[in-house]
């Protein structure tokens, strides 16, 4: 594995980000969409997009939806030059920072079944459970697996000491 490049910072996301997301993040997917996803995600006050910049590109991209006190992680995606070299990893670690810092108590992601490999990242990184499921799309559905991690308080917010479970 590569080092992740020693310039990368995690970042808000920011309208002028869309290009770089839809030709490095997402090729597969309309421009116009990407964009217009990236708008209506910044103007929402219960999501936060965070992206990886290196060397003035984006090259990365995940969310995190606020729901109360659990918060539903999506979107992790990196640019396939940047792969396995722990961009992955430095998002989903801000992600979980973010989600402390906004008090969830519980954080989960739903996962494509036929992704082994994406499961046992995740499970790498401290989610768990590997509960299957069904959802609907509008492309008829896919079976997924739902992972979760239960969030320690911040500091200070009088829980007890140790790992809070939900």
């Amino acid at each position: 594995m590569d080092t992740v490049p020693s310039d990368i910072c995690i970042r808000p996301a920011r309208m002028e980000d869309a290009g770089d997301l839809a030709s490095l993040c997402f090729p597969e997917e309309d421009a116009g969409r990407v964009r217009d996803y990236l708008a209506f995600c910044l103007h929402h006050p219960h999501i936060t997009r965070l992206v990886a910049e290196a060397y003035g590109q984006v090259v990365g991209n995940i969310e995190l939806v606020r729901w109360g006190d659990v918060g539903e992680i999506g979107g992790l995606c990196v640019a396939e030059a940047f792969r396995r070299r722990g961009v992955a990893r430095q998002l989903l670690r801000a992600v979980v920072e973010l989600a402390r810092r906004q008090d969830i108590r519980r954080l989960e992601l739903y996962v494509s079944a036929d992704l082994p490999w994406l499961i046992a990242f995740y499970q790498r990184m401290g989610f768990e459970g590997a509960e299957k499921a069904w959802l609907p799309l509008t492309t008829g559905g896919a079976e997924v697996v739902r992972l979760h991690m239960g969030m320690s308080p911040p500091c200070g917010s009088g829980e007890p000491d140790g790992i809070w479970v939900g």
